[in-house]
């Protein structure tokens, strides 16, 4: 066999820099281990692999080369000198130095793999294949690892085409029309042959959970991936995809089309997945999980629904299918609908942890959408009653004295919060109930108290989640000191916000932009674009941030409207060119505001879209 291949000149690109195995050659004795102090020549080693790892190869060449001098069998040196002349393109040094080692081990494939590299590299090609063909005589037959170093050698000093010839070679001798797939595939997408190259990795998915498999497809999930080979390697997967098609392909086209958008096409290949899987349901619980990330919730309730009606057994699968299904419910706005899905876990799952959870987000229901508290607060405490643990009964305790603050029964939930700090259960409930503790003393008027409380805060949880809502607070407070009335009108519109009672949040808030005391007006004209945002009014939305820019050309929030501004206007392609001028205004003068790395981001697109 290996005659005949030797007569074939063959190189394919490398992709996976493997192991060399040590010749016979190569193998010592193990030197015993050096008690006392380093000799100077090992000092010098020392320093030389300090100045490799720092990637001063040009100084680490230097000092190697007198060490080698010193030390002409010292390998640790003679490498790390090989490494250096490679980073520096030093191939006449590299040539040199290799073709020493080759005299003298000249059984060893690797020292005979990069002299043939080298000599490619320099341009002398017919020399370069001349080493490969001795490198050939060094692998025995069958020595399938052997092989792939000689083929990755070759693709890596850019021989692709006789890489494939010998591989096509050895695929004929070994009959064998999958071997050196991976790099076959390789090939065709360094060559921009992406067709070509889904074809090779395609069967190689038929071989289960070897690694093989999984390099296979995360190649073809890399080209779907892909804009420029997308649409090639779909129309190729299509085409393969039978009836009989491996689990891989089906969940490879599931991924594919569900991060595009065409979700019929997903729902459809994962269904003919799940009737492949032997973990059943398994496949159709990931869509539903992706749809989720993706908000996607009318497809979450698709799937849910599939799902419901083929797996009625209760199990884990099923199980985490029904709280998806009623999430992605409450999330459409069919409350009641979500409501009776929490009511059926109540009363049919075993578990007291799914029990638990059912109740404590029907009462979240009632909390944050339907406003209807009491419910909520008798959800909470059926919970912290009857199930004394889990994420259900942490979420209760934390949302019954929300309940109390919305019903402004302020000295409830006040006695709430501070049980929570004496439990001290974790820092993110502490911070949470610190923070709300200076919230009811700000709404309640206490705005002395409501700062020390919220600076407090920021010492004990300096990069806790309601550091930004605090300094925010601070600022308000501060800037309408000796102003009470307009303090207690922020308050209640803060209040209201919280309540989602958003009509009655915009009154206060354009009651205060209009006062006479304009101390809080550019922070209220700022709140109120973000509202209008919040309800797709770009219209009203511009007209907040134009007051803002016109009438408080000195305000903090002045580039947060700018901002704002422009990100509206980006979007329609006749007022780009001013989103564009805004942004770089922006850029050059508010480098350090907290969205500067947004703005850059939003510039490089524009840039792309003007080029």
């Amino acid at each position: 066999m290996k005659k005949l291949l030797i007569t074939v000149l063959f190189v394919l690109p490398v992709l996976v820099n493997f192991p060399l195995v040590a010749t016979a050659q190569q193998q010592e004795t193990p030197r015993e281990m050096r008690i006392g102090p380093l000799s100077e020549l090992e000092r010098q080693l020392v320093f030389a692999r300090n100045l490799v790892r720092e990637r001063n190869f040009e100084m680490a060449s230097a000092l190697l080369e007198v060490i080698h001098e010193k030390d002409p069998e010292n390998e640790i040196a003679l490498n790390l000198l090989k490494q250096c002349y490679a980073e520096l393109k030093y191939y006449t040094k590299s040539e040199d130095l290799i073709r020493s080692l080759v005299e003298k081990q000249p059984g060893n494939l690797a020292y005979q793999l990069d002299l043939a590299e080298v000599l490619v590299y320099q341009g002398k090609k017919n020399e370069g294949l001349e080493a490969y063909q001795r490198a050939m005589t060094l692998v025995p037959n069958n020595d399938s690892t052997r092989f792939l170093m000689v083929i990755n050698s070759m693709i890596n000093s850019g021989l692709d085409d006789n890489a494939l010839t010998l591989i096509d070679s050895i695929r004929v001798l070994e009959n064998d029309s999958l071997l050196y797939g991976l790099q076959r595939g390789a090939i065709f997408e360094k060559h921009k042959k992406y067709r070509a190259a889904a074809l090779e990795y395609f069967p190689l998915l038929e071989k289960d959970t070897t690694r093989t498999a999984i390099v296979a497809e995360r190649n073809l999930f890399n080209l779907l991936d892909f804009v420029e080979s997308s649409k090639e390697v779909e129309q190729a997967l299509l085409e393969k995809a039978g009836p009989a098609s491996s689990l891989r392909v089906m969940k490879l086209l599931s991924g594919y089309y569900i991060k595009i958008g065409e979700f019929d096409k997903a729902f459809d290949f994962t269904v003919r997945l799940d009737s492949l899987d032997e973990e059943a349901g398994n496949s159709l619980l990931y869509y539903m999980r992706r749809c989720r990330e993706r908000r996607q919730f009318e497809q979450v309730l698709r799937m849910g629904d599939y799902l419901r009606t083929k797996y009625t057994e209760p199990g884990p699968i099923t199980g985490e299918a029904v709280f998806l299904y009623a999430e992605a419910l409450t999330e459409s706005g069919r409350y009641p609908d979500a409501i009776a899905v929490y009511r059926e876990i109540k009363e049919t799952f075993p578990q007291s942890r799914d029990k638990a959870e059912a109740f404590y987000f029907t009462g979240r229901i009632y909390l944050e959408y339907l406003g209807d508290y009491p419910r909520a607060l008798s959800c909470f405490d059926s919970v912290i009653t009857n199930y004394r643990t889990g994420f259900g009964y942490l979420g209760s305790l934390r949302s019954v004295p929300v309940c109390y603050m919305r019903l402004q029964e302020f000295d409830t939930a006040r006695e709430k919060y501070q049980a929570l700090l004496q439990n001290r259960l974790n820092d993110d409930i502490l911070e949470e109930a610190q923070y709300n503790l200076a919230l009811i003393d700000f709404y309640r008027g206490s705005f002395d108290s409501t700062s020390t409380a919220l600076h407090k805060l920021i010492v004990d949880f300096p990069r806790g989640f309601y550091v930004n809502d605090a300094l925010k607070l601070i600022l308000v407070i501060d800037e309408a000191k000796g102003a009470p009335a307009l303090l207690g009108d922020y308050a209640r519109a803060h209040w209201f916000e919280a309540g989602r009672m958003l009509d009655s949040t915009r009154t206060r808030l354009e009651r205060i932009a209009a006062d006479e005391n304009k101390a809080l007006a550019d922070i209220a004209l700022f709140h109120l674009a973000e509202l209008n945002l919040q309800s797709a009014d770009t219209v009203s939305a511009l007209g907040f941030i134009d007051r803002l820019i016109n009438n408080f050309p000195d305000s903090y929030y002045l580039p947060f409207g700018m901002k704002t501004r422009a990100d509206i206007l980006v979007k329609d392609k006749n007022t780009r060119e001013e989103a564009r001028d805004i942004y770089r205004f922006l850029l050059e003068n508010y480098p350090n505001y907290p969205f500067i790395s947004d703005v850059r981001e939003s510039m490089r697109r524009l840039e792309a879209d003007f080029s």
